[in-house]
C-alpha cells in the first residue's frame, strides 16, 4: 500500500545513525533478525468448497509454548479441526517464526502484482482487504455486480469490481472504501494523494444507497491504546457485534512510529488465558494479505495483460492464512505497540497501527441504518458529516492534518481563563462540491454545547457558521472558541468539561444523507 503521508527522509535517518541516536529499544528478538524469515508453510488441503457459508471457531490447543486458544473466522466447518491440528504441531509464539496455512477454501483477494515496476495494482492492497472483509462477513454475497448484473462469487470478483474503478493508489480510510460499495461515496482527506475514481458521478456506484454503512464500521487506534487489540475476539461469531477486521500495518523508521504502509485482512487471534497480564495475553494474529502470493511469472514483457487474464491469475493463486506471532514493543521514544514479528523483508519491526471492524451481515442492521430523510444520491446532492475534532490553545484553524500530528496541535488541559478552541473537520463524502448554488445563501453550521461535568450544567452554547466551499469528497477544518461571550474570554472554574458538536442540525443545507451526522464529543479540563 502506498503512504498517503511523506513520512521521514533518508537523509535524517543517515544523520541520526551517525550521530548514534539509536536508543533503547526493545524488539522480539530472532535468529533471523537482519532479514525476512521464511514463514512455516503447511498446505490444509481439506477439499472445503469455496463459497460463503462461513462460520468462526473459539478453541484451545497445546502448542510447544503450552496450552493456547483460538478465535478465528471466515472458516469453513471442514477447516476447523485441520487449523487446530496445524497450531498444534507447527506454531511456537516463542519461535518468532509465521505460520502460512494455505487452503482453497480460505478467503484471500490478490493482486495480480506487488511489484512497483508493473503499475498495475500493486497500489490497491486496500481494495484486496475490503474485499475479503466484504465477503467473509457476507455482505458482498448479497449483490450483483453493476457493470454485468452478475453476482459476485467471490472475494476476487469484488476486488476485480474495485480494480476497474479506481486508480493504483493506497489510501489510509477503508471506512471510505466500504461505503462506496454501500452508498456510492468515496472521499479522501485533503491532499492525501489518495486513490481516486475512474469515473465520477456514475450513477451505477453504490449497491445498497439506503444503507448508511459509516454507522456500523469502527475504527480502532492500536497505537494510541494498545489493549484496543481485545476487539479482535469479536472474530469469535457466537458473539455481539461479530465482525472481521481490516489492519493498517507499517514498518518503524530511525526506529520510530510513522505511519501505514499496507493493509491487510485479520481473521483471528491467539492468545494465553493464563497470562498474568494483558500484555502478555496476546500471542498472534492472523493475516490474510494480498502481497503474499501477487508474483507472476515473468514474461519479459512489463505490458499490461488483459483483465481476463489477470483476473483469471488471481483466481489461481494460492488462498493464505498466516499466523505472525506478537509482541509488545517499545519505539525509541518509548511509545508502546504490538509488533508483528517476522513480518516484511527488512530488519526494521513492522506495528500494527490501526484496526477498522465491519461487523457480519445481519438484518437487523440494515433496517437500523436506513437513511429516511436525504436523497441517498451522491451524485447530485453534497453528503456532509464531521470526521473528528479536538480541543486547541491555537487561534488559527488547521484546515488539514496532512502534515501535522494529532499530538503536536492538541490539548486538553487549559488554565481558567485562556481561550478554550475547539478544532474541528467537516468531510463531504459525496461527488458533489458544496457552494453557493447549493447552499442558496444559508449557511452550513454546527451546533455546541459545554457541560460541566461535575453537575451537569451547560456553560456555553451556540451554533458557528462552516464559511467556505466544501469540494466534492475532502474535507476543511474549522475553529470555535467555547468560551468567548461577547468578545471577552470567559474564565470557567475549574473541572472537567464534555463538549459536543452537531453538523447542520436544522437541515438548512440539503443533504443525500443526515443520518451520519452523527454528534462528536471530546471531553477537556481546566484547570
Amino acid at each position: 500500500m502506498k503512504t498517503c503521508k511523506l513520512l521521514k527522509s533518508a537523509a535524517c535517518l543517515m544523520l541520526s545513525v551517525m550521530m548514534g541516536v539509536l536508543s533503547s529499544f526493545s524488539f522480539a528478538e530472532t535468529p533471523e533478525a537482519s532479514g525476512f524469515i521464511e514463514p512455516v508453510s503447511l498446505s490444509l488441503n481439506t477439499g472445503a468448497a469455496k463459497g460463503t457459508a462461513f462460520t468462526s471457531l473459539n478453541a484451545g490447543f497445546t502448542s510447544p509454548a503450552g496450552s493456547l486458544n483460538l478465535v478465528m473466522c471466515g472458516l469453513t466447518e471442514e477447516q476447523k479441526a485441520p487449523v487446530l491440528s496445524a497450531l498444534s504441531q507447527s506454531f511456537d509464539p516463542n519461535a518468532a517464526r509465521p505460520l502460512k496455512l494455505i487452503d482453497n477454501a480460505f478467503t484471500d483477494a490478490e493482486k495480480f502484482s506487488n511489484d512497483e515496476e508493473r503499475d498495475i495494482d500493486n497500489g490497491l492492497c486496500w481494495a484486496a482487504s475490503v474485499s475479503n472483509m466484504l465477503w467473509i462477513s457476507g455482505w458482498a454475497g448479497e449483490f450483483r455486480d453493476p457493470r454485468n448484473d452478475r453476482a459476485f462469487t467471490s472475494e476476487d470478483d469484488v476486488f476485480d469490481y474495485y480494480f476497474a474503478n479506481f486508480s493504483n493508489f493506497g489510501i489510509e480510510y477503508i471506512a471510505s472504501a466500504v461505503d462506496w460499495f454501500f452508498m456510492g461515496e468515496f472521499y479522501n482527506l485533503t491532499y492525501s494523494q489518495g486513490a481516486s475514481l475512474f469515473e465520477d458521478n456514475n450513477p451505477a456506484d453504490g449497491l445498497c444507497r439506503d444503507f448508511v454503512s459509516s454507522l456500523v464500521q469502527e475504527k480502532l487506534d492500536t497505537i494510541r491504546d494498545p489493549q484496543q487489540i481485545e476487539r479482535l475476539s469479536l472474530c469469535d461469531w457466537s458473539k455481539e457485534n461479530a465482525s472481521v477486521f481490516q489492519a493498517s500495518i507499517g514498518s518503524l523508521l530511525m526506529r520510530e512510529l510513522a505511519e501505514s504502509e499496507h493493509s491487510v485482512t485479520v481473521v483471528g487471534l491467539v492468545t494465553d488465558p493464563s497470562a498474568s497480564s494483558w500484555k502478555d495475553q496476546y500471542k498472534a494474529i492472523l493475516i490474510v494479505d494480498s502481497d503474499d502470493n501477487a508474483v507472476p511469472e515473468d514474461d519479459g514483457s512489463k505490458d499490461r495483460p488483459d483483465d481476463s487474464v489477470m483476473l483469471a491469475s488471481r483466481k489461481a493463486r494460492p488462498n493464505a492464512v498466516t499466523v505472525y506471532p506478537l509482541k509488545i514493543a517499545e519505539d525509541s521514544n518509548h511509545t508502546p505497540f504490538w509488533q508483528i514479528v517476522g513480518y516484511g523483508h527488512s530488519s526494521d519491526p513492522w506495528a500494527l497501527y490501526k484496526l477498522n471492524r465491519l461487523p457480519v451481515r445481519r438484518p437487523e442492521l440494515l433496517e437500523s441504518f436506513r437513511e429516511t430523510e436525504g436523497s441517498r444520491n451522491v451524485h447530485t446532492q453534497v453528503d456532509l458529516t464531521l470526521e473528528s475534532m479536538f480541543t486547541t490553545d491555537s487561534t488559527e484553524a488547521f484546515r488539514d492534518m496532512f502534515n501535522v500530528e494529532l499530538t503536536e496541535v492538541a490539548q486538553d488541559t487549559f488554565v481558567s481563563g485562556a481561550p478554550v478552541n475547539l478544532n474541528f473537520f467537516v468531510v463531504n463524502r459525496s461527488g458533489f462540491d458544496l457552494d453557493e448554488s447549493v447552499s442558496q445563501g444559508k449557511d452550513l453550521s454546527v451546533s455546541w454545547t459545554v457541560l460541566r461535568d461535575a453537575d451537569g450544567a451547560a456553560v456555553a452554547s451556540g451554533q458557528s457558521p462552516c464559511k467556505g466551499e466544501l469540494l466534492s469528497r475532502l474535507e476543511v477544518g474549522f475553529l470555535v472558541c467555547l468560551n468567548e461571550a461577547e468578545g471577552k474570554t470567559e474564565a470557567w472554574a475549574p473541572g472537567t468539561y464534555t463538549v459536543t458538536l452537531e453538523l447542520n442540525k436544522n437541515r438548512d443545507i440539503p443533504e443525500a444523507y443526515y443520518l451520519n451526522n452523527v454528534p462528536l464529543k471530546t471531553v477537556f479540563t481546566v484547570r
